[in-house]
């Protein structure tokens, strides 16, 4: 991709903290300050920070570690009693890139953790020295198995920029284009997995926490743990971005970056070296002469194609992670992205439709397709929370005023109090969601929810009651029924042998998401089942009538008796059909 001559390159101040996989603003070394930055004064003598010394120890001296420096700081009277976050913090930063990751999850999420201690974990920084050129320069031709000067014609011996688990060096192909050299800092995947596993030992004492009703310890480290094997794996990330490209390369006002995947190994990657303005920067984008409001509308447009058409969706999408160049929206740091089922897409989108059209009671519904039921429900209590928390949050409140954080909260401390829990991909989604709305509320603090997205709901009713992609889905149903259908009778009399000899075995599975979803088939292919006989019937039945009247010369009545049953045919499946769309859309 060109780069964008109207402004000038990012240097190290500028550089978005995504070009690597960490929610942080990455500082640049400081060469003339280095030994001070790294004193005795700041770091503790186990300082986990020093990433190769660090990747040895064992679990009983990292574990004494974490104890230590928890202490120091005096984090656990901290969390206990809900006061002085900011030790909390101090402490997650000294003990390193694992604390660090898990410390800024946490900071969009505050169903778990308190305002203040979320405010304060997003300000968490790495405290991390970069590697040296001469490691970094052994990585590269371990890696490779050939020399730098081989791979590069150019490569930066001082990086652009640096955070926990990698750090980024300006480089140039032998073809001459100026690439971003991804390189992962040296012991780092083995120390982060060690601290994971140290927390999975933990488990049965994080078992205890209040917060639990809500989301399970073990549920939040096995979402840590796959986190970090993916944004340790720079080939799955490679990968990513590939996908990403893919589907949203083609759209006027996006600009995608590139990687180049015959130089992706585990612990490399090269992409596209950007130059653009930070998001949120406004006064370099007016500028730039840039419509902030337009762009503002584009984020929200792309961001729900990501999720709700894609169903692959940037998961860490802060400001830090987005440019703009040529006045197109760049996204950066592939590393952490969400996937949406099918089921999943279509129940949140029924959700995401109801609060467009302000129908509280089909949120209700739709929260309950929507959400795992851990317990009896009661629907009456639930869709009366619905109700209040939709006016009291959602109903006419510009974003400016919103507050998106409390509303991710309150939602899911209402699925929570009704034994429902929402889907590890929805809670990404929102996760990723709060970070959008935070970026759009600085471009555009008027702005309302309802009608940001307001552009995507017309596009999604427009396909959601399409006349064409509906007829297409009947017939190929009708298809599929017809291809089933003749084996009926022998499975039938397979059930009925076996039910005769005694040999009949039902198993019964008691999930009531399962059941509900089961009967819903069973109601939907019933009557599917109902217009293809009837549409048989009256159709060989008014072919039969038709031809025995070409036996005379003259039209008979039987003929007119078979023509007006190919009408009444026509009618019935019309009828049936809008009933049977009533239903699906209900």
């Amino acid at each position: 991709m060109s780069e964008n001559t109207d402004n000038k390159e990012l240097d190290q101040n500028d550089l978005p903290d995504s070009v690597i996989t960490e929610n942080v603003d990455m500082q640049p070394e400081n060469t003339d300050n280095k030994e001070d930055s790294f004193s005795d004064e700041n770091l503790c003598d186990n300082n986990i920070n020093n990433f190769t010394d660090n990747s040895e120890i064992s679990d009983k001296e990292r574990l004494r570690q974490i104890i230590t420096i928890l202490g120091k700081h005096k984090a656990i009277e901290s969390l206990i009693t809900s006061k002085h976050p900011e030790r909390i913090k101090d402490a997650f930063e000294e003990l390193g890139p694992t604390f660090i990751k898990m410390g800024q999850m946490l900071s969009t999420r505050p169903d778990l953790v308190s305002d203040a201690l979320a405010d304060e974990f997003k300000m968490l920084q790495d405290n991390v020295k970069t590697d040296d050129f001469s490691v970094v320069k052994s990585i590269i031709e371990s890696s490779f198995g050939v020399p730098v000067n081989n791979i590069f014609n150019t490569i930066e011996e001082i990086p652009v920029a640096s955070a926990s688990m990698a750090q980024v060096h300006a480089a140039t192909l032998k073809d001459g284009t100026k690439v971003a050299v991804k390189i992962q800092h040296a012991g780092i995947k083995s120390m982060m997995l060690n601290d994971i596993s140290l927390f999975e030992k933990a488990l049965p004492f994080f078992k205890i926490a209040p917060t639990s009703k809500i989301m399970d310890p073990a549920a939040l480290i096995k979402e840590l743990k796959k986190s970090c094997e993916n944004e340790l794996d720079f080939t799955v990330e490679a990968k990513n971005i590939h996908l990403f490209y893919k589907n949203n390369s083609n759209l006027d006002y996006m600009d995608c970056l590139r990687e180049y995947p015959e130089y992706a190994k585990e612990n490399i990657l090269v992409m596209d070296f950007v130059t653009g303005i930070k998001i949120t920067d406004i006064d370099d984008l007016k500028a730039q002469n840039y419509d902030i409001k337009k762009i503002a509308q584009n984020l929200v447009n792309n961001y729900m194609k990501q999720a709700f058409e894609d169903g692959f969706f940037h998961a860490d999408p802060h400001p830090g992670n987005i440019v703009v160049r040529n006045g197109k929206i760049t996204f950066l740091d592939f590393g952490m992205m969400g996937v949406m089922s099918d089921s999943t897409l279509k129940r949140l989108n029924d959700l995401l439709y109801s609060i467009y059209i302000e129908d509280t009671e089909e949120m209700t519904n739709a929260v309950l397709k929507l959400c795992i039921k851990r317990g009896k429900v009661d629907r009456d209590k639930l869709n009366t929370e619905i109700k209040d928390f939709y006016y009291t949050y959602i109903d006419g409140v510009s974003l400016k005023d919103m507050k998106f954080h409390i509303v991710i909260a309150k939602l899911t401390a209402i699925c929570a109090e009704n034994n429902l829990s929402l889907p590890e991909e929805v809670t990404m989604f929102m996760r990723g969601l709060l970070n959008i709305v935070g970026v759009v509320e600085t471009l555009d603090p008027e702005i309302t929810l309802i009608s940001a997205l307001g552009p995507y709901m017309e596009k999604y009713m427009a396909n959601k009651f399409n006349p064409v992609k509906e007829l297409k889905d009947y017939l190929k149903s009708l298809y599929d029924l017809g291809k089933v259908t003749p084996k009926i009778p022998v499975k039938l009399a397979d059930v009925l042998d076996k039910l005769k000899d005694g040999n009949l075995e039902v198993k019964v599975e008691h999930n009531h998401n399962k059941l509900e979803k089961m009967f819903d088939q069973l109601d939907y292919i019933t009557n599917k089942i109902v217009i293809g006989m009837l549409l048989f019937a009256l159709i060989v039945g008014s072919s039969i009538l038709a031809d025995s009247g070409k036996q005379s010369e003259t039209q008979s009545i039987m003929s007119i008796i078979g023509i007006i049953g190919y009408i009444v045919a026509a009618i019935f499946t019309v009828i049936l059909i809008i009933s049977l769309f009533r239903n699906k859309y209900k």
